[in-house]
């Protein structure tokens, strides 16, 4: 008989907090790349568009094509190995969306 896989709680709150921080982040960049400096302004970009993911993401559903199945967006998180993957994100320093 095969041994049951030791399970660890995870954070996940801890996580999908981080997460949303590293969209933001993210988001402000590009806003910045795209010539709009008013930190005011993109920080009213950045809550409404952070808020309205999280309703989908919450609660969201939706159809590729009319009279078709419901979909709803999950995210879920998993440990892995850093090398070999895209960009980053370890300190929180980068994380500032100043």
């Amino acid at each position: 008989m095969k041994k049951k896989p030791k399970l660890t709680k995870v954070d996940y709150d801890g996580l999908g907090s981080t997460y949303q921080v590293i969209e933001i982040a993210l988001l402000n960049q590009v806003l910045k790349a795209h010539g709009i400096t008013d930190k005011r302004k993109r920080r009213g970009i950045c809550e409404d568009f952070i808020f309205d993911l999280g309703m989908i993401h919450d609660g969201g559903a939706f159809q590729t094509e009319a009279g078709g199945k419901w979909f709803a967006p999950v995210i879920c998180f998993s440990e892995t190995e850093q090398s070999g993957r895209g960009r980053v994100f370890e300190d929180p320093k980068i994380l500032q969306t100043t």
